[in-house]
């Protein structure tokens, strides 16, 4: 189990603002950060599905994820630099290690290794 998903798991988020929510979110962050270090985009996502995130996600061997924003966006246009369009315009396969369901952290893996993605940070930290 990951330490964000042991911090989750025992630990009450508290209901009120003040120095306790704060504290409670900046550990989470800072877990959130060595969870998914280098990451050229950030990760948000519920509490609720972090804590999914070795769970199976499919039985199938190998998904394809498309993000195809940029076209039903209208990003395609001389306005946006290529780096963001083509950002916009991936397909990735995922598949089973050793026969084991895919799960969320290994899309989000694959995703953060994928070029297209490394691009836009690349692009980012040189402005």
């Amino acid at each position: 189990m990951s330490r964000l998903v042991d911090f989750l798991k025992n630990t009450q988020k508290p209901i009120y603002h003040g120095p306790e929510r704060t504290e409670w979110y900046r550990k989470r962050f800072n877990l959130y950060d060595r969870e998914f270090p280098n990451y050229p985009f950030r990760i948000a996502l519920d509490d609720d599905e972090l804590l999914k995130l070795d769970e199976p996600f499919t039985d199938e061997p190998e998904i394809f994820i498309r993000d195809d924003r940029s076209r039903k966006c209208g990003w395609k246009d001389d306005y946006v630099p290529d780096y963001v369009s083509n950002l916009h315009d991936t397909n990735i396969s995922v598949k089973q290690i050793d026969n084991k369901p895919i799960t969320l952290r290994q899309i989000l893996e694959k995703m953060a290794k994928t070029p297209e993605y490394r691009a836009i940070k690349n692009q980012i930290t040189a402005l």
